[in-house]
Order: structure tokens, then sequence, then C-alpha cells
């Protein structure tokens, strides 16, 4: 499930449970993904969370961050909440 209303739910990422707040939710649920020769190859599936206009995208199974983006003026902490649970 995707849209705004996850904003709030519960999701699970690396084999934790994550509570998103109330302004965040899953945008995209990536479940394939192609492969570029100059970069590690992401594993799906792929959460895409956004808050506001920044988004972070994050392997569910392992918590491997492959993108984030944050958008000027908004704090890098965006994502806070994933902390401890996503690899930096």
């Amino acid at each position: 499930m995707t849209g705004p209303e996850t904003a709030g739910q519960v999701i699970r990422v690396a084999g934790k449970d994550v509570q998103l707040p109330p302004d965040v939710y899953v945008d995209q649920f990536v479940i394939s993904v192609s492969c570029m020769a100059e970069a590690p190859c992401p594993q799906a599936p792929i959460y895409v969370l956004r808050r506001g206009p920044s988004t972070i995208a994050v392997e569910v199974v392992t918590g491997r961050v492959v993108d984030r983006r944050t958008d000027p003026g908004h704090d890098e902490q965006d994502f806070g909440f994933l902390d401890g649970v996503i690899e930096k």
C-alpha cells in the first residue's frame, strides 16, 4: 500500500517495526530494480518514503539507503526516526 493514507503506519525494515510519523508516508513500493555497472545493485523490495518534498529510498530486507533527496531548507534529520534501523 502506498500514498498519503500510509502516514503514521507501521512498516517493517531490516526485520524491525518502524512507526512512521504522521507526516511521513510510503510514496512508492519498488518491487523490481535495474542495476547499473558503476553502482552497487539495489536489492528490491524498496520503500520510498516521503516527508514533504524530501524522500529516502530504503531496502526493505537490509535497511540500506539507496537514495536520499533532502529538499534545501529541510532538515537532514527529516528521516531521523529511521536511526538504528537503516545502514548509513
